[in-house]
């Protein structure tokens, strides 16, 4: 069996965004006309096309370095409580160490658990705040397209 060229080989990164892409034209045939389909040209749909590459891309990007972060981080919760033990082992008994060890353990939990919870309060009100805003503005809409039509 031959060796593929490097740039005949499909990678994941590109079957991906070949159904991302799939699937954005798909919805986006849903929701346009077919008049306004066939007035598209294919160098006004070119720019779209490479700004969704590029957002696939970046996206499988983050992804790549989110799974190495979480394996790091899964290794460092490991072996850093290990660390800590056998280093405060020397100078204390045992027990004491151990003891120790679990007690900035169970610190570090409560502190990611308060900082977790933050973060996921911050998110939740997120949504809420762009809802109001939003029926803010569509009250506001009709005042003062009436005002323009009264001129």
């Amino acid at each position: 069996m031959p060796l593929e060229a490097p740039e005949q080989r499909f990678s994941t990164r590109r079957r991906v965004r070949g159904r991302v892409a799939r699937a954005l034209a798909a919805e986006a045939a849903a929701k346009v006309s077919p008049a306004a389909a066939r007035s598209l040209r294919g160098d006004s749909v070119a720019p779209a096309i490479g700004e969704l590459r590029a957002g696939v891309d970046s996206t499988l990007r983050v992804a790549a370095f989110g799974g190495f972060a979480l394996t790091m981080g899964a290794v460092l919760a490991v072996l850093l409580p290990v660390a800590l033990l056998l280093g405060l082992s020397e100078v204390m008994p045992t027990w004491q160490a151990l003891l120790v060890t679990i007690g900035v353990a169970a610190l570090g939990f409560v502190a990611g658990l308060w900082l977790a919870l933050r973060a996921v309060r911050r998110l939740v009100g997120s949504p809420r705040r762009a809802m109001a805003r939003y029926r803010e503005e569509r009250e506001a809409l009709p005042a003062e397209s009436a005002g323009r039509r009264g001129r």
